[in-house]
């Protein structure tokens, strides 16, 4: 796929973890990375507050999975009211009809669509001058 320059996009579940590389992690003293602190979790909520109805947000350089950490650039698009009432509307018909009750922060973060793809390749790519493909 990357030698076609093809890409992809998919919809991640809303409780996917998505991390930022730290770019201040803490050492220990015979200087390996504490794994604790490599990376960062975004907050999706606060991401999700921080967007206008209809508005979208990509951020690239991002890392997906909580173990595997497969990098990655993910879109971040804030459903309108309307969009947004008609989800909540279907969600509750699915909680009476299956009989389960959806956390708190799912319903929250149901007003958001998070789709991910290939990272980028970085600009070193082009070093022979064809930066055309």
């Amino acid at each position: 796929m990357d030698e076609k320059g093809a890409y992809y996009i998919s919809r991640l579940k809303l409780n996917t973890r998505i991390d930022l590389r730290n770019p201040n992690p803490e050492y220990f003293k015979n200087g390996t990375v504490k794994k604790q602190t490599e990376y960062i979790q975004l907050d999706m909520e606060e991401i999700m507050h921080q967007l206008k109805p209809g508005q979208t947000y990509e951020i690239s350089d991002v890392y997906i999975g909580q173990y595997q950490k497969l990098p990655s650039r993910v879109i971040i698009h804030r459903l309108t009211e309307e969009q947004t009432r008609k989800r909540w509307e279907s969600q509750a018909l699915k909680e009476k009809k299956k009989g389960i009750i959806m956390k708190e922060r799912s319903k929250r973060l149901s007003a958001i669509n998070v789709y991910e793809g290939k990272a980028r390749p970085p600009l070193s790519c082009f070093a022979s001058g064809d930066a055309s493909s």
